[in-house]
């Protein structure tokens, strides 16, 4: 299918910015419609982009928002649609009957979304597959506790799914079983289930991947993340997969049926190397603009997966060096020196040498933002990135 240009569908940050200089670069035009109140400011954000305007984020999981994002599609003359936002992907692929075939949309079918949209499925599968998984347990706000040993704690405990559900928070340590009783009782027990396992001060390894429609993987590779803050990734660097990791992901996505791009979160011991599984994101994430700064081009290869580009002949080499988003890291620094940082910012230090050691990635870092090429987009600061429904 021939395709000139591409309306991206979601909030504007740095994942956003790094499809749209991939896309700019490769000769195609793209539209951004903004999930959000009042008129699109699309000019500030990057000179690669081609036009622009929003959608209220009320319409977001309705018919009208279908017929608003169609309308669009026509106004621009869209070939195919992406967005960067599980919710919307998951919404988006439901109705995928209303933009099929003369606009394609570039994410999985509605089966693998829905699927991966649980932790528990995940876990399950990865457990299948053969990934090492922590202890883990399931509970709802009616659940006994005590029944999680008090050796394991710390807890870490995330949603089991965000999807449609509003949850007050994304991750949340918990020290003791008094303290995660009270952490429960504050909780609607409507919600769902919440996945909780055991706290390990360890960097992410994170695995970036690309599949096609017809099953074949185009690439995959591991970063490793040895700096983390507000328990995501701050500093990323190409690494070497630990023993069978690769074949475990392979089987996984294949299982899954996840076309497009995906990444793994894992729990990663440089000690005995060894990782543990911890999530899949079957979309471009918060890693995209640093993995591509390195050389790993992710939106090209989505592009290649859909049959919008042709496959590349030859993998780009990796930078061997570390990529960060040097806003994330004055930002750290400053909450350094207020003394905000907590457990889920790795490696465990003193306040100064956080401090010390941003500083240091300041200088040394390779900045996933900055580009000769678009300054609009190298200066634009976004603000912290909303979730909507």
């Amino acid at each position: 299918m021939s395709v000139s240009s591409i309306l991206l569908v979601g909030i504007w940050g740095p994942t956003s910015l790094a499809f749209v200089r991939s896309c700019h670069r490769q000769g195609l035009r793209v539209y951004l419609l903004e999930v959000g109140d009042g008129s699109s400011v699309w000019r500030r954000y990057s000179s690669c982009l081609t036009g622009g305007d929003r959608i209220g984020p009320e319409k977001i999981g309705t018919p009208e928002g279908i017929r608003l994002i169609r309308d669009y599609v026509s106004l621009v003359g869209a070939q195919a649609v992406v967005t960067a936002d599980d919710v919307r992907m998951l919404w988006l692929a439901q109705n995928r009957v209303s933009f099929e075939p003369a606009c394609r949309l570039l994410i999985p079918a509605a089966e693998t979304l829905e699927f991966v949209s649980s932790k528990r499925n995940q876990i399950e599968l990865a457990t299948r597959v053969g990934f090492n998984v922590l202890p883990t347990f399931y509970l709802s706000t009616s659940s006994n506790c005590r029944n999680i040993p008090s050796e394991l704690y710390p807890m870490v405990v995330r949603p089991d799914c965000k999807l449609w559900q509003r949850w007050p928070f994304k991750v949340e340590l918990i020290s003791s079983p008094m303290e995660l009783e009270t952490f429960m009782r504050a909780l609607d027990c409507t919600r769902g289930l919440l996945v909780l396992q055991p706290f390990l001060s360890l960097p992410n390894m994170v695995v970036h991947g690309v599949r096609t429609e017809t099953g074949t993987i185009l690439t995959m590779q591991a970063f490793v993340a040895p700096r983390k803050f507000e328990g995501v990734t701050l500093t990323i660097m190409p690494a070497v997969f630990p023993p069978n990791v690769e074949q475990y992901c392979r089987d996984f996505v294949e299982s899954a049926g996840v076309t497009g791009c995906f990444h793994f979160e894992l729990l990663f011991s440089p000690y005995d190397n060894r990782a543990w599984f911890l999530e899949i994101n079957v979309r471009l994430g918060g890693t995209t603009d640093k993995v591509t700064r390195l050389g790993f081009d992710e939106t090209s290869y989505l592009l290649s997966a859909y049959g919008i580009k042709p496959i590349p002949s030859n993998r780009p080499s990796l930078l061997q060096a570390s990529a960060a988003d040097k806003r994330a890291l004055l930002k750290h620094i400053i909450w350094a020196v207020r003394g905000d940082l907590t457990e889920l910012d790795y490696p465990p230090s003193t306040r100064m040498r956080h401090v010390w050691r941003s500083l240091r990635d300041l200088w040394t870092t390779k900045d996933s933002i900055f580009s000769l090429s678009d300054l609009r987009g190298a200066f634009w600061w976004s603000p912290p990135e909303r979730e909507y429904p």
